[in-house]
Order: structure tokens, then sequence, then C-alpha cells
């Protein structure tokens, strides 16, 4: 499963703007105090932040179910927190809940679109869920996102040629061979995908 993605915990701007600005005007200071409102929402995104940082320090030490338990608060001030889903995601994922960690993942993907780490736990989740064609339009896009991240055309490839999908995993594991040419098992699978195609070639002909 991927690293788990983490947010820098900076002050935002207005944050630091708690007492009421003053602006001269010809020697005479007008008062324009911040809102309630502004205050409020600061505190809120700095909470989620420290909750985040919270959630990561407890998967980081094994235990999964603070770590959902953080996720679930941060992403309770910020709903549409797409690190927050991304993070409660692998969570679930560690404590088995696979269901909900799926629903994470498409969330966060619905967030954050170009979240290729999310697509790529999605596509490894869905294969365990009897799901290979909703893992498949998975990896390709984390492929489409992350085109050098070799994992993922060595897992779609897998995939491709386990649904007889052979010219295409052909295709993608010579890409994950190019990105890892160390990869022992990238190269098996090729040779499998290469013996099946040149099967299945030879009984459709008519000689």
């Amino acid at each position: 499963m991927r690293t788990l993605l983490t947010t820098t915990l900076t002050t935002p701007p207005a944050t630091a703007l708690l007492v009421s600005l003053a602006v001269s005007l010809g020697g005479s200071f007008v008062s324009n105090p911040v809102s309630a409102q502004t205050v409020s929402d600061d505190a809120a995104i700095l909470e989620n932040r420290e909750l985040l940082q919270q959630g990561i320090a407890a998967q980081a030490n094994g235990d999964p179910n603070a770590a959902e338990a953080a996720y679930r608060a941060a992403i309770k001030l910020n709903s549409t927190d797409a690190v927050g889903y991304y993070n409660l995601g692998n969570a679930l994922a560690d404590q088995n809940k696979v269901a909900a960690a799926i629903a994470a993942y498409q969330t966060a993907i619905q967030l954050d679109p170009n979240n290729a780490n999310a697509y790529y736990n999605l596509g490894y989740w869905l294969n365990t869920q009897a799901d290979p064609e909703g893992a498949i339009a998975a990896y390709r896009e984390a492929a489409r996102l992350s085109p050098y991240d070799a994992d993922t055309y060595y897992n779609l490839g897998i995939l491709l040629s386990n649904q007889a999908q052979f010219d295409e995993a052909e295709v993608v594991l010579r890409r994950a061979l190019i990105l890892a040419p160390d990869n022992a098992s990238g190269r098996h699978y090729l040779s499998v995908v290469l013996a099946n195609k040149s099967q299945f070639k030879n009984s459709r002909s008519p000689f």
C-alpha cells in the first residue's frame, strides 16, 4: 500500500490576525476586526491538519484504529479533505475493513481526481473483491497519472493477463520492465503472456 499523504503544518495567513487590523488614514486609525467566522474557520483548518498528523503518527506506530478515529475527526472538520479520505482508506484497509476502505478511496478520488496513489490502492482492493475490471480501470488511471511507476504497470499487466487481454498486457509489462529491469516476476509474467499469445494465435490458425 502506498505511503500516507501528509500536509505541512503551516499557519494560514488569516490565523496570525486574531487581533484587529489597523489601517493608517491621514494620521488616524480605522479598526477592521477579523470576523468571528474567520477565526473559527482558521482554527478548524489547524485542528484538521493536527488531526491528520496524529492519524499518520498512529498508523506509523501500528495503531490503525486510532488512526481511523483521527482521520474521521479531521474529515468531520473538513468534508472536502481528499488527503483525509485517502489516509482513512489506508487505516481501514489495515483493519481489513475493505468495503469501507474502497469507499474512502473513491471519495478521495472524487475530491482529487489526480491522486494516483488513491487509484493504485483502489485497484488493489477492488481486485481482492473479485472486481478485476474495476481494478483494471483504477490501475489504468493510476498509470496515466503516474507514468513512471513500475509497480502500477506490473499489477495492471498481471490483471490484464488474467483477463486474457494479452496484447495490452504485453505492452504494459514491457513498460514495467523498462522502468524496473530487475523485476524477475515481471519478466516471468511477460513470458507467460507471450506464450499465451502464441498459443492463442496457433489455436485460431486453420493450418
